[in-house]
């Protein structure tokens, strides 16, 4: 039986291609969550906010975040920009919390926020946190939305 040159060069693509196709279909399965508001601090007046997400790994494939960016949007409206700029490692089966530090200056939604989450006045709000993660060179979209 002859193989053809044609079907050769195929089956040589497909198995160079592998590895990158199952960290594709693995990295379909990565999900970034919000988990909670670590911290809210009012100094100097700035507002400091620190949220966390949750990277949930549910493969047997290690996986890095190269950088994680966003904005953080307070009743529809962009009040601060967080980045996370130093790659993490993401284990098989398991999971990672990402601090994002966001720091808004003196304003309208800075003191409605820091209100709401001090309990100062009553009510709700909504955060929202859109923006987008390097995962071993794969975008990951990310649009989690938290009340207050």
């Amino acid at each position: 039986m002859k193989i053809e040159s044609k079907t050769l060069l195929i089956l040589g693509g497909a198995l160079l291609a592998w590895p990158l196709i199952s960290k594709a279909v693995a990295g379909s399965k990565l999900s970034i969550v919000f988990s909670r508001i670590k911290s809210v601090n009012y100094q100097g007046g700035q507002l400091q906010i620190i949220i966390e997400l949750r990277a949930i790994n549910p493969s047997n494939q290690d996986f890095t975040i190269r950088s994680l960016h966003g904005d953080l949007y307070f009743n529809g409206t962009s009040v601060g920009q967080g980045f996370i700029l130093s790659p993490l490692t993401i284990q098989p089966n398991s999971y990672t919390d990402l601090p994002i530090t966001f720091t808004l200056t003196t304003g309208q939604a800075a003191n409605a926020i820091y209100n709401l989450v001090t309990g100062g006045t009553s009510g709700g709000a909504t955060l929202n946190f859109k923006g987008s993660a390097n995962v071993d060179g794969l975008p990951i979209p990310i649009n989690q939305t938290f009340g207050l």
